[in-house]
């Protein structure tokens, strides 16, 4: 099914000289793509084609009127054309003349609709032409991916073809390389001459047995190259399905290294095997000594025993010891941490006190100093009045001789 996301991943470029077509059509194809990009004339829309191919962000689809001033649509799809065979274009009309129309489909055309454009139409066609366009998109980049995947494999497996009496009709360089023949002499080889000539024959009867049933056979085959030199190959060999002729397919990866690693191994085993008896006999010779020397280690076992029971009553007494000490250790602790509980309170009632009575003595010193400033201020009066009761006195005595002059009698009162 078609993904109609794909849409909004493209561009196109939208060309119409009347305003009003444009417009109406620009908003609806806004929102189906990821830009819309408006010229609107011939000219125009060539520049804008070419401006966007030499930045390298190419048009998806064209969307253009044909009758246009300066440069007609069909003249901008001749320059384009010139160097883009690709990009899908689409044409709208007013005019259904069949010489216009030959010339578009000559220039690979994919739609030709008639003004005024049926929306519905003109966007059902759009979207199958970019559904085209997407499934191309999607062929090509699985072909791409088919194509990785195949040159890898064939750069690590062995491949060749073979018909149905076991010819070898193709083979790849790392098949070639593994049998020591080139691509001429291994065209004249059957699938048994490169099989080791010790392999049992009814192995080669069961795979092609396997594979004219229709079925696929696996195994490490064992091979001999050009030079008789043995090697082994994991081989898959199955029938080539699309074949119109039977013909079937061997891809292999090299396990002369697996293969002789399991025969390694095997010998190690069969000869741990041989190991494993000689020391069985040995030990059934000195099961008499081994009777012996268990008796023996059973006495001293005993003794060992006696002397760890000893050991253990010693032990729980001087658990007990440390019990009794631990016990002694906790009743002190405990009496010693309300001493410091107490002493912690008496601390901190005498910081309490302390403070208080530095918040006295700040209180009282500023008290003192308040009074002082008062019986300062006291004095300073003190000075100005007495200051006053001189100056009135001077006054007066001068004010009694000043009446003692107008007034003898005076001074006898």
């Amino acid at each position: 099914m078609f993904n109609r996301d794909f849409l909004k991943t493209l561009r196109i470029l939208y060309v119409e000289d009347e305003e009003i077509a444009r417009k109406q059509l620009e908003k609806v194809l806004n929102r189906l793509f990821k830009e819309v990009v408006i010229a609107k004339n011939g000219l125009e829309g060539f520049q804008t084609y070419q401006e966007n191919r030499i930045h390298e962000t190419p048009f998806d689809l064209i969307l253009s009127d044909i009758n246009m001033p300066q440069m007609s649509g069909i003249e901008m799809l001749e320059k384009i054309r010139t160097n883009d065979t690709d990009t899908p274009v689409i044409f709208t009309t007013a005019r259904s003349e069949t010489e216009y129309l030959l010339k578009a489909i000559s220039l690979n055309t994919v739609y030709y609709a008639l003004k005024p454009i049926d929306i519905e139409d003109i966007i059902k066609k759009i979207e199958e032409v970019c559904e085209k366009r997407y499934y191309q998109n999607v062929i090509h980049e699985k072909t791409a991916e088919l194509q990785e995947y195949l040159k890898i494999i064939n750069n690590v497996a062995t491949i060749n073809k073979m018909d149905k009496d076991g010819n070898i009709t193709f083979a790849n360089n790392l098949f070639l390389k593994s049998t020591g023949y080139n691509k001429e002499e291994i065209l004249d080889k059957n699938f048994t001459d490169i099989v080791s000539a010790d392999v049992d024959k009814n192995m080669i009867t069961r795979i092609w047995d396997t594979l004219l049933e229709n079925k696929t056979w696996k195994a490490d085959l064992k091979c001999a190259d050009k030079e008789n030199n043995i090697f082994y190959i994991k081989s898959t060999i199955f029938k080539v399905a699309s074949s119109d002729k039977d013909e079937y397919i061997n891809i292999g990866f090299d396990s002369t290294s697996d293969v002789n690693q399991k025969r390694e191994f095997q010998k190690k085993i069969l000869n741990n095997i041989k190991d494993k008896n000689i020391q069985v006999a040995e030990s059934q010779n000195n099961a008499k000594q081994y009777e012996a020397l268990v008796t023996k280690l059973d006495d001293e076992l005993k003794t060992i025993k006696q002397k760890h029971a000893d050991l253990t009553s010693q032990i729980h007494y001087y658990e007990g010891e440390i019990l009794n000490a631990d016990s002694r250790v906790i009743s002190s602790l405990k009496v010693k941490n309300v001493e410091i509980v107490e002493l912690k309170e008496l601390i901190s009632s005498m910081k309490q006190e302390k403070e208080n009575s530095n918040n006295n003595i700040n209180r009282l010193s500023d008290e003192l100093m308040n009074a002082k400033i008062e019986i300062e201020n006291l004095y300073d009066k003190i000075k100005i009045k007495e200051k006053r009761i001189e100056d009135l006195l001077s006054l007066v005595d001068i004010r009694e001789s000043q009446l003692k002059k107008y007034d003898p009698s005076f001074e006898n009162l």
